[in-house]
């Protein structure tokens, strides 16, 4: 998926969705090993915990992930059903796994990560480049004006969420 994200997303095509779960959950269990191997510095227990948590958050985040790109690839015409649309979000995942805990690297290989969901939906639903590109950003974009709503209600009912102003509110209730 590094050198030819094509010709391999080609060759997985026909694959259930049980072969990108575990595809994920090797590949996440040496990310989190990478981790852990970085945070038993700090936390000597770090090793013994960080695979499971890290394999079993991989494999949830992968489920609704896909899911989340099965609705967009579809509004867009996508052909494929959601087998294709899990291996192609577990497939696209490999640079982030691999380099996502390096710094600056992460970035670049979330990057890639995204240039390569554009080319498996392309290649494993039968649509176009733009089509791809579309179903990828309008999913990622939703995301984005979601989490800025949150954060804007957050910043404006912040005052009101302090301890001291929910004691006063209380205290004003008591009629005193």
């Amino acid at each position: 998926f590094i050198l030819d994200p094509v010709g391999t997303f080609r060759a997985v095509k026909p694959e259930r969705f049980t072969e990108g779960l575990k595809y994920v959950a090797i590949f996440a269990a040496i990310y989190g090993l990478a981790a852990g191997l970085i945070l038993v510095l700090w936390v000597p227990a770090a090793l013994f915990f960080m695979v499971p948590i890290v394999v079993g958050l991989a494999l949830v985040v992968l489920f609704f992930q896909g899911l989340w790109q099965h609705i967009w690839v579809k509004l867009v015409g996508g052909r494929g059903g959601f087998d294709q649309t899990l291996n192609t979000v577990a497939y696209a995942s490999t640079p982030t796994l691999l380099f996502g805990w390096v710094p600056v690297f992460g970035v670049l290989a979330g990057l890639w990560s995204l240039v390569l969901a554009v080319l498996g939906l392309r290649e494993l639903h039968d649509i176009t480049i733009g089509r791809a590109i579309a179903a990828v950003l309008l999913g990622a974009f939703v995301i984005l004006v979601a989490g800025l709503i949150f954060v804007g209600l957050v910043w404006w009912a912040w005052p009101t969420l302090q301890p001291e102003a929910i004691i006063e509110s209380l205290v004003g209730l008591g009629g005193g």
